[in-house]
């Protein structure tokens, strides 16, 4: 159990663990692919499962990384399972995607300024670099309707 990082291109998972200070992004190391960080709840199909892989990579590039959604009663909703199903998700659902962007934007940019504040080194540098380019993409997916 743990966050993850998703390559939606060669359907390679890394298991990051929970401590956030080991959390990181950057590309695959399989097939160099821009990788994404999901919550633990995401459980990865297997490689040969082409169409959940294709619901799963729908629903991460438009923002839903298997976070808590929860309906107007304030229930948690199940992913779904259908690229039928993601569709609507992803419409019905996007308003608390702005929502869980921002929140995931305020603590990328927190994690950023407690580094600043540590003594400087490469690999602390390094770290810096990849939330700078999470926090980039981020700004960049809140955009994209």
């Amino acid at each position: 159990m743990g966050f993850k990082n998703v390559c939606l291109s060669c359907k390679r998972v890394e298991s990051l663990g929970t401590d956030p200070s080991q959390f990181r992004t950057g590309h695959c190391p399989q097939c160099s692919a821009q990788m994404f960080f999901v919550n633990h709840k995401f459980r990865p199909p297997k490689a040969t499962d082409e169409k959940s892989w294709a619901v799963a990579a729908y629903l991460i590039s438009h923002g839903f990384s298997y976070y808590t959604i929860r309906d107007e009663q304030g229930l948690a909703v199940a992913y779904p399972t259908t690229l039928a199903d993601a569709e609507k998700f992803v419409a019905k659902f996007a308003a608390q995607r702005s929502q869980q962007i921002a929140r995931r934007k305020h603590d990328l940019e927190k994690q950023i300024a407690d580094l600043r504040q540590r003594t400087q080194n490469d690999s602390r540098d390094r770290l810096i670099c990849d939330l700078n380019e999470q926090l980039l993409r981020l700004t960049q997916s809140a955009t994209v309707p």
